[in-house]
C-alpha cells in the first residue's frame, strides 16, 4: 500500500521524558490520517444508532444537530465507512477535504 510505505519514510523523534517532538508527531499523524479520511455531511434517521456508534468510534464528529426526525452530522470518516454510508444513501452532497 503506497500510503503505508509513504508514512514509513518519515521519522519523528520523540522524548518520553521531556515530551520534545510531541507536536511534530501530532502534525505528522494528522497528515497521514488525513489522507485516509474524508469529510462527510450525514443525515441519519432516528433508529440508526448502529451507524451513529460506528461514526463516533471510527471517525471524528465535527458537528451534530437534531432536526425533526433525523440527526445531521459533519464528520471526518475513514474511506471505507464513507463508502458504506454512501451506499446506504445517508450522505448529503460531497464536502471538500
Amino acid at each position: 500500500n503506497r500510503l503505508i510505505a509513504e508514512s514509513r519514510t518519515i521519522s519523528v523523534f520523540l522524548s518520553a521524558k521531556t515530551r520534545q517532538g510531541l507536536n511534530d508527531l501530532v502534525a505528522r499523524l494528522s497528515v497521514v490520517l488525513g489522507k485516509t479520511m474524508q469529510m462527510a455531511s450525514i443525515r441519519l434517521p432516528f433508529g440508526a444508532e448502529h451507524w451513529l456508534a460506528r461514526i463516533y468510534s471510527q471517525g471524528r464528529v465535527l458537528s451534530r444537530k437534531q432536526v425533526n426526525d433525523r440527526i445531521e452530522l459533519t464528520a471526518q470518516l475513514p474511506t471505507r465507512l464513507y463508502g458504506q454510508l454512501a451506499k446506504a444513501g445517508l450522505l448529503q452532497l460531497p464536502l471538500d477535504n
